[in-house]
């Protein structure tokens, strides 16, 4: 239970085996000349490993979401994502991922502004218009609306536009746009090699390859052109005439391939923008959520718990149940949220809702319903109007209750109005009816209404219970396998005899076999008992299915 063990990889190799013998040798040159050596390069294998919950070998952004953390944005998701081409991939490699991460985790303030700027300069004019600044603090802040102050008071040109140098100069010195992916940096910094490892890169990133930074046109094409410069590690052999020939024809070729592929590459990039903001998922955040849990339950198992840290199982548990209520509470949010929209789905808006409403009245059903609840109106306004006539006259009060009896009678439902229709013909006057028609459309708006929705609340009320069922057999599954909620007892490793013992972590007392404990007071129960000797409350199904007898499969 937690304990651990030496974890495999690809081809059953350890993972600094695998790391040395199948993917240094191709990827040492590339990564060699961003300054990440064998040792620097295992480390980020390691991170890649831990992230890499599916064991596929590639990182997808979910993965990468689940190991980051902060908030999931479409900023956020931009960053794991860049390196997708026109077919669909599996994810990144380890070296696709080491890109990655070095391209942006080695930007500068200037760096992150250039990066935000080119997502919407998609034709690389140089120039976007105020509502691409507000589109810009929506993606970041993942806010339905921008702040208005401070799209209001960027430095805007007379056209109500700003080119990307003066973008850059502003949020050199006035962050506040950006601070979301400056911060989530920072966070990947951290989770990744630490923020020391990442400035001393970001200064090698400048001091080498800040030429190939300010003459491309995009960070992509800068990336592209410091992959294929020299290794500034290595020291140069002059290049000769003839060398020099065929660098200048390569160029010219490159050139013209570029051109052709930019063209391309646009066709692609609005196509693919297309794509995803019409397949955005509603249950993302949902998914990510119970993704954590598995995570945390996987972190679990590859710790080796022993008696010498017997407090950082119960913490590591503690996480578990954490971010479980957390995805339950996610889970529940996403199904309020579902059951708003299919309630809206349902009337509509108000041409779609008269529509439906008009569409049961032309029903046989719904005549006969329309017909009652216009009844209904109109002895409400006879009852009305009699008490006021009839104030204090015990004649007048009999009237009114004959009134207000069909009334009742017909708001139970009743399609059987001949009763009513009497009491219509009797009481009611001219000006009971003034308006009437109006007042009973309204009515019966809100009666079928209130009619569709209680019927969809009964189709939910299975669901719900579905679900909340399903709630408690994911958190049984979790205690079973590490222990519930509140339990002092922790199952750990005596290394000492190198057999598990059961430890209660307030008392310390020691138990050299599998307990039993009492879901009610935590005390211990012997196997094979079907009440609790201490608080004598006997012992449930689940009770007893969670602690099997000894011997028992």
């Amino acid at each position: 239970m937690g304990n651990g063990h030496v974890h495999r990889y690809i081809g059953g190799k350890v993972p600094q085996k695998y790391f040395s013998e199948d993917l240094w040798p191709s990827a040492q040159e590339s990564l060699q000349k961003l300054s990440i050596d064998e040792s620097r390069g295992y480390e980020l294998f390691k991170m890649f490993c831990k992230i890499d919950t599916d064991y596929s070998a590639s990182l997808d952004v979910d993965e990468c979401m689940a190991y980051f953390g902060g908030k999931r944005t479409r900023f956020t998701e931009r960053i794991f994502d860049t390196l997708e081409v026109e077919e669909e991939k599996e994810g990144l490699d380890f070296v696709q991922f080491a890109f990655t991460m070095w391209n942006f985790c080695t930007l500068n303030t200037a760096g992150i502004a250039r990066y935000v700027y080119e997502i919407f300069d998609i034709d690389h004019a140089g120039y976007i218009e105020r509502g691409e600044i507000g589109a810009i603090y929506r993606m970041l802040y993942d806010a339905e609306e921008h702040d208005t102050k401070m799209v209001t008071n960027f430095p805007l040109d007379s056209e109500g536009g700003v080119t990307k140098d003066k973008f850059i100069k502003y949020l050199k010195s006035k962050k506040a746009l950006i601070a979301p992916a400056i911060e989530y940096q920072s966070r990947m910094r951290k989770h990744l090699g630490g923020l020391i490892m990442w400035e001393q890169l970001t200064g090698y990133r400048k001091r080498n390859f800040a030429v190939y930074d300010q003459k491309s046109r995009t960070l992509d094409e800068a990336f592209i052109a410091i992959i294929n410069s020299p290794d500034p590690n290595k020291k140069e052999k002059p290049i000769t005439a003839t060398e020099k020939v065929i660098i200048e024809q390569n160029r010219l070729k490159e050139a013209a391939d570029a051109a052709h592929e930019q063209l391309l590459q646009f066709e692609r990039i609005r196509a693919n923008e297309k794509r995803k903001a019409q397949s955005g998922q509603e249950d993302r955040a949902m998914s990510l959520a119970w993704m954590s849990v598995e995570a945390k339950k996987h972190s679990f198992r590859d710790l080796e718990f022993t008696t010498s840290n017997i407090m950082e199982r119960k913490e590591a548990r503690d996480e578990i149940y954490v971010v479980l209520d957390r995805a339950i509470e996610i889970t529940n949010q996403y199904w309020i949220e579902k059951y708003r929209k299919q309630d809206f789905q349902a009337f509509g808006t108000e041409e779609d809702r008269d529509a439906r409403v008009q569409d049961y009245m032309n029903t046989e059903d719904g005549g006969k319903d329309f017909e009652r609840v216009k009844l209904i109106c109109i002895l409400e306004a006879t009852a009305e109007r009699l008490r006021t006539l009839h104030a204090g006259n015990l004649k007048g009060n009999d009237d009114i209750q004959q009134v207000s009896s069909q009334i009742a009678y017909l708001e139970k439902g009743n399609l059987n109005i001949e009763g009513a229709l009497k009491a219509q013909r009797k009481y009611a006057k001219k000006i009971d009816m003034v308006g009437i028609d109006e007042k009973a459309r309204d009515a019966f708006i809100e009666h079928v209404i209130d009619k569709y929705s209680k019927e969809m609340e009964k189709d939910r009320a299975g669901a719900i219970e579905e679900k909340e069922r399903d709630f408690k057999r994911k958190e049984f599954a979790i205690a079973t396998e590490f222990g519930s909620r509140n339990t002092k007892w922790e199952t750990v490793l005596d290394t000492v005899y190198d057999r598990m013992v059961t430890i209660n972590v307030e008392t310390l007392r020691r138990l050299d076999k599998t307990a039993c404990v009492c879901e009610i007071c935590d005390k211990t129960i012997e196997q094979n008992d079907v009440d609790c000797f201490e608080c004598k409350a006997p012992r449930s199904v689940k009770n007893k299915h969670l602690y099997k007898p000894l011997g028992a499969l």
